[in-house]
């Protein structure tokens, strides 16, 4: 049968609880209703893009700054500055409860949906606020696991920040389709490799494990998904799947490394 929506209370894996139960104190709330919205790293439209908030997704508003506000994610913690007038604005009782609420959540890359502003096009993983529908169909439960979905984003460009089918980088593709699966993951690399456990041996590496990289000083900078134990996909360039060994990423057509392999960990399962 297939589906459009999937309806869960995602799991919030140590590492980022404490973000969000500090959100319970607070009393400055908004949320996404567009498809998405950008968030950068400084308030202006020049700044870089450091991360998107999916379609009804729930916001802390920290600060602002004449139009931008400083906001953080409650789904992981993760702050940006965004155009204030984008933020569709919440009491705290509401934003809480809706937080806390079972999550409507849409699976295909992209949806078209009755929402509260009209009709619009939504990006997987985004959430359906009471009183919104899917008007599209969608995928079967045989591809509601982590890699099936991520291959439906296959040839998506990068995109530093991105989240949707419009253009992703390496985190934000594991991070949409983990949300998928019910596991809330951290935004960035770097962060997602604190999460799960490390595999031993790469040789029990398999298939749903994320293999982090590593720059020349050590530190974790891609992250990709493991079809198998000798492919990989993930978000460079494109998404799209390369050869992965000990060493690191295998590119085919060059005959060359472009990433370091640094460790291997299982987040479910």
């Amino acid at each position: 049968m297939e589906k459009t929506v999937l309806t869960t209370r995602p799991f919030i894996p140590p590492g980022i609880d404490h973000l969000v139960s500090e959100a319970r104190l607070h009393q400055s709330f908004a949320c996404c209703v567009l498809p998405l919205i950008p968030l950068r790293a400084e308030p202006t439209e020049k700044s870089e893009q450091v991360t998107q908030v999916l379609h009804g997704q729930l916001l802390m508003k920290l600060t602002h700054q004449e139009a931008w506000s400083l906001v953080r994610v409650l789904d992981d913690g993760y702050e940006g500055w965004c155009a204030t007038k984008q933020l569709h604005l919440l009491a705290s009782e509401e934003a809480l409860l809706l937080f806390e609420s079972p999550r409507v959540l849409t699976v295909p890359p992209t949806c078209s949906c009755k929402t509260l502003d009209g009709r619009a096009i939504l990006p997987a993983g985004s959430r359906l606020l009471p009183g919104e529908q899917v008007i599209d169909k969608g995928i079967t439960d045989e591809q509601r696991d982590p890699v099936s979905l991520a291959m439906s984003f296959l040839q998506t460009p990068y995109l530093w920040g991105g989240k949707s089918v419009m253009g992703m980088d390496c985190s934000g593709l594991i991070q949409v389709v983990f949300a998928l699966c019910g596991l809330l993951l951290p935004r960035d690399a770097s962060q997602q490799v604190s999460i799960g456990t490390r595999v031993p041996h790469l040789g029990m590496a398999g298939r749903g494990d994320l293999a982090f990289f590593q720059n020349e000083a050590g530190a974790v900078v891609h992250v990709g998904l493991l079809l198998d134990g000798e492919r990989i996909v993930h978000a460079s360039g494109c998404v799209h799947i390369d050869r992965w060994d000990e060493h690191g990423i295998y590119k085919e057509g060059s005959a060359t490394y472009t990433h370091q392999l640094q460790q291997v960990r299982r987040v479910q399962g």
